[in-house]
């Protein structure tokens, strides 16, 4: 989760990638699971977050800010669900200076590139399941 140059948060979480894999061998998902052929094709299944200061979180998102599993997040900060998926970046990011576009897909192609690895492979053992 970087720090842009601009000072926005953002974070990435691929719990939409975890619901279909999860569901996988639903009628509506077999299609969506095998159309999965590279790393950019899980940009489709993954959540963008915004990080947002403590004191204009609500009390909800205050009590859901320690999601299962992921990373440490800056300290004084609360992850708040955008909306969008990595694959709408032209959308959400449509008011971002080029230093911030290349700052986050920096971090997206290096830093988290481990992360989509994982995914991948994940992706390719249940594709694996649902052709046996």
């Amino acid at each position: 989760m970087p720090m842009l140059p601009s000072g926005r948060h953002v974070a990435i979480i691929r719990e939409s990638l975890n619901t279909l894999l999860g569901d996988a061998d639903r009628v509506t998902n077999i299609h969506k699971v095998l159309a999965i052929q590279g790393k950019a094709d899980l940009h489709l299944y993954t959540d963008v977050l915004w990080l947002i200061p403590e004191a204009q979180a609500s009390k909800a998102q205050m009590d859901a800010a320690f999601m299962d599993r992921s990373l440490p997040r800056p300290p004084g900060l609360v992850p708040e669900r955008s909306g969008y998926r990595l694959s709408q970046f032209s959308e959400f990011a449509a008011d971002w200076n080029d230093e911030d576009r290349a700052a986050f897909w920096e971090f997206i192609n290096v830093r988290a590139d481990h992360l989509f690895e994982e995914s991948l492979s994940l992706t390719v053992k249940v594709q694996n399941y649902l052709r046996t």
